[in-house]
């Protein structure tokens, strides 16, 4: 998460708005990641995993973080003191995204030794190169099982993609609760000022409420309300954004392996 902090700081100082894409984010966490692994490495801490399953590991971990401002009591009740939740949540959605990047590469990470693979193609393509970290959506066949051998592996395959479900269902039906909370917060709090001589949302810039630039002429406590519920509402549409297709892949790869296990059985 610290690494992941550094890398959107590098980003939102390097490039304009307009022009930031993920591909950015995920080629300076790279660095970090690979920085990371590194470590691990020379200090004799990796238990024996190989990169993809660090990859994995860290993916899993990475979305534990992205919602860890609601569900952590620990963390949702000092996050502030490092940084606004909603740049803390905006940051653990950059984080996943560029797990996902990195994990989409890693099926033939499988060295004992991890910093090979850190030097392979494709790990060189999303740290150096940047543009071509896309990785082509692949249709998960589950196929059924010949012997009762491989009962096993099927059974940790459907464990695997059972835990990535329920992890991305439960983050997504939280995000959907959120967003009705804040829809909800938003129309009351329009219903309460929008009539006001002052609302008006032409100059409004999305600023800090004590910022010298403001220009919008509203009050600052309503202005800083209104920023607090709008802001919110944008974190977790954008969560939502992501999640939704991680759903929409998972929930009948689920049922695949699921059918798979039940069918060996017999």
């Amino acid at each position: 998460m610290l690494e992941m902090a550094q890398a959107c700081t590098l980003v939102e100082n390097t490039y304009t708005a307009l022009k930031r894409e993920d591909v950015h984010y995920v080629r300076e966490f790279c660095g970090g990641y690979r920085r990371v692994i590194s470590s691990l490495v020379s200090k004799g801490m990796t238990r024996g995993m190989t990169l993809q399953e660090m990859v994995k590991s860290s993916l899993r971990a990475a979305n534990s973080y992205s919602r860890s401002s609601t569900d952590n009591a620990v963390q949702k009740n000092h996050i502030y003191k490092r940084m606004s939740v909603e740049t803390w949540v905006a940051i653990g959605t950059f984080l996943v995204t560029c797990l996902k990047a990195i994990s989409e590469h890693s099926r033939n990470w499988t060295n004992t030794d991890p910093l090979r693979d850190c030097t392979s193609a494709a790990w060189t393509d999303l740290e150096q190169q940047g543009a071509s970290y896309f990785v082509a959506a692949e249709a998960a066949i589950a196929q059924d099982l010949d012997s009762v051998d491989q009962m096993r592996g099927a059974r940790t395959a459907l464990q695997e993609v059972a835990n990535d479900t329920a992890d991305h269902l439960g983050l997504l039906i939280q995000v959907n609760e959120q967003i009705h909370i804040h829809e909800q917060a938003m129309a009351q709090w329009m219903n309460l000022h929008r009539n006001e001589a002052w609302f008006s949302l032409t100059n409004y810039r999305g600023l800090e409420w004590q910022n010298e630039d403001r220009d919008d002429g509203w009050p600052d406590y309503y202005y800083h309300e209104y920023q607090t519920i709008r802001s919110g509402l944008n974190a977790e549409q954008g969560t939502k954004a992501w999640e939704l297709p991680q759903v929409n892949a998972l929930v009948p790869q689920f049922w695949a392996h699921a059918q798979v296990v039940a069918k060996s059985w017999y």
